[in-house]
């Protein structure tokens, strides 16, 4: 039965259901270090389903430095990279390191360094600036938004809100230092990308929020609406 594609993967669902986490990381982790790389489309589709799974779970059992879950994400959009549900989970996990080193931002030094569980977790995210994850973070949820329309309501609008916000603080900002520069040139290439390569009909979801930012006060936010 284990050499039934899938079958492995849906036996440590059962684990993990069970409450047996880390025997589910365990077993799936030693399954996909053992495993050769597939070539064909169906067979790379399953690695991609595994590979996202193992990394979801890693995260939540707080297994696995940042940058090891980031590039297993990225393994598994590099194993299918028209896989909307791969793009929207890379985006929501991005957005989550976004939005930790954005409440760490102005803490005194003592205060950072420290996760969403105040230390707790085995995984420590350093002394970052949310601008160092919002690029990406829109970048995924606009792909997850080409490939599909299953996680839409949810990457759309957090997608345009996210750009909003930055709009804002590019607008509130009296100097603009070299990170502030980077992330704007890199925010404002993906919008326009976005705007090239997803349907007119998809943005008209979101219409309301659209109008209700016509008159921001960030001129590039106006050029884009």
């Amino acid at each position: 039965a284990r050499q039934v594609p899938g079958a492995l993967l849906e036996r440590c669902r059962l684990l993990w259901l069970r409450d047996k986490g880390h025997r589910a990381v365990m077993e799936l982790q030693q399954m996909l270090d053992g495993a050769a790389q597939p070539e064909d489309a169906a067979l790379q589709h399953q690695r991609a389903k595994e590979m996202l799974q193992l990394t979801q779970w890693m995260a939540a059992v707080g297994q696995g430095h940042k940058d090891m879950l980031c590039a297993n994400y990225e393994d598994a959009i590099q194993l299918d990279g028209a896989w909307e549900k791969a793009h929207f989970s890379y985006a929501v996990y991005l957005d989550s390191l976004y939005r930790d080193a954005k409440q760490r931002e102005g803490k005194p030094a003592a205060s950072k360094g420290m996760d969403r569980l105040s230390g707790r977790s085995r995984v420590r995210t350093p002394d970052d600036s949310p601008l160092d994850y919002l690029p990406q973070t829109l970048e995924h949820y606009g792909e997850s938004i080409r490939m599909g329309h299953k996680h839409i309501l949810q990457s759309l609008p957090r997608l345009l809100t996210l750009y909003f916000e930055f709009g804002s603080k590019m607008a509130a900002a009296k100097t603009l230092n070299q990170k502030l520069r980077n992330a704007h040139t890199q925010v404002t290439g993906v919008l326009r990308g976005l705007l090239r390569t997803i349907p007119p009909y998809k943005w008209l979801l979101v219409l309301p929020q659209l109008t209700s930012r016509i008159c921001h006060p960030q001129q590039d936010v106006q050029d884009f609406m």
